[in-house]
């Protein structure tokens, strides 16, 4: 990645140097241990969205769909976007009732 796109040149480098690359991987949800890993973190990012008439617990009980939606990846960009995306899509299931909250 530091080498091509963004990066790639005189100026990427320039830019590059500016930033730490760090290098991440999807969440797995295989085993039991990994869905409560992939379920804390879900629980942690729905604690610092701010919205409207939220219930706390709801995007937490979605943890399923979510990492299916997701693939696991959490950061798409930047890691505030996928939270947000995420709230939208699960608030958007429990409104038409395709999802049922926990």
């Amino acid at each position: 990645m530091d080498e091509i796109g963004l990066f790639a040149g005189t100026r990427g480098r320039q830019v590059a140097g500016r930033f730490t690359l760090i290098p991440a991987r999807a969440f797995d949800y295989g085993t039991t241990e990994q869905r409560e890993t992939w379920r804390g973190l879900v629980s942690t990012m729905e604690a610092s969205l701010r919205l409207h008439r939220h219930r706390p617990g709801t995007l937490t009980g979605l943890d399923e769909y979510l990492t299916r939606k997701s693939n696991g990846e959490w950061a798409g960009g930047s890691v505030g976007a996928t939270p947000r995306r995420l709230a939208v899509v699960g608030a958007g299931l429990l409104w038409c009732g395709c999802a049922q909250a926990a």
